[in-house]
């Protein structure tokens, strides 16, 4: 089986450790960090990792016993060629990261969420992807779990009935927590027709914290209205 090269820019948290404390989420599977992930993985090898801080990348090439740490992005790329490149930076660095890593033409590159702070930045990206034959996917993962397919699957087949509404509850704020909750919702519901939304600016020299905000969606109805029955009940072809 071929096997895909990885490389993880941001050693941190969700780039390598936080399986440490996944056992206070009975709903999340392991392993769960991109590297712990790349790892399992029998498809890819786990052949990178930098950070600019040279402890945290040092740290990382000792848990997932690399050969090499690096500091420098272009450093890591030019040395190790990774065919995917994961981003779990901080959001305000990760726009950077992405477009640095895009300048090698890796087959791929997986940002965490939130893609970038901006709608603007997230089109650079894009373009410079695009335009560097690179594929981008975001992490939001939460739709991937086979729970959440079979509940679409079973929506989709009009088992649990027509779909109206959606409900959600996070424990968090928009960008981080609440982009699982936006990305169910589109999972569910369909595409949008047209979104609006605010979000105050964090203050200045503020750390990388959940942004909140508000917003209004409207769904394009994804699911096939079934009409509502006249007195003589449905038609055969209602019925079918």
């Amino acid at each position: 089986m071929a096997r895909f090269r990885a490389a993880v820019i941001g050693c941190g948290r969700i780039g390598s450790t936080i399986d440490d404390e996944i056992d206070q989420w009975s709903s999340v599977a392991l392993p769960y960090s991109h590297a712990a992930r790349y790892a399992e993985a029998e498809e890819t090898e786990l052949v990178a990792g930098c950070d600019p801080d040279p402890a945290r990348a040092e740290a990382f090439r000792q848990r997932w016993g690399l050969d090499c740490a690096f500091t420098d992005i272009h450093e890591m790329m030019e040395k190790t060629k990774p065919d995917i490149v994961s981003i779990a930076t901080q959001t305000s660095v990760r726009i950077d990261a992405a477009l640095a890593a895009a300048e090698h033409r890796p087959k791929a590159i997986f940002p965490d969420k939130p893609l970038a702070e901006t709608l603007g930045d997230a089109d650079r990206l894009l373009d410079a992807c695009k335009a560097a034959g690179v594929l981008v996917a975001v992490n939001c993962s939460r739709c991937w779990e086979p729970r959440s397919i079979h509940a679409h699957d079973m929506i989709e087949a009009g088992i649990i009935g027509q779909l109206r509404c959606v409900v959600a509850f996070c424990p968090g704020g928009l960008s981080h927590m609440g982009s699982h909750i936006i990305s169910f919702m589109r999972y569910y519901a369909g595409n949008a027709e047209w979104v609006v939304g605010q979000t105050p600016p964090l203050p200045e020299g503020a750390p990388d914290n959940d942004l909140g905000g508000l917003a209004m969606i409207v769904w394009s109805g994804r699911w096939r209205r079934r009409p509502t029955p006249g007195p003589e009940g449905p038609s055969e072809e209602e019925r079918a």
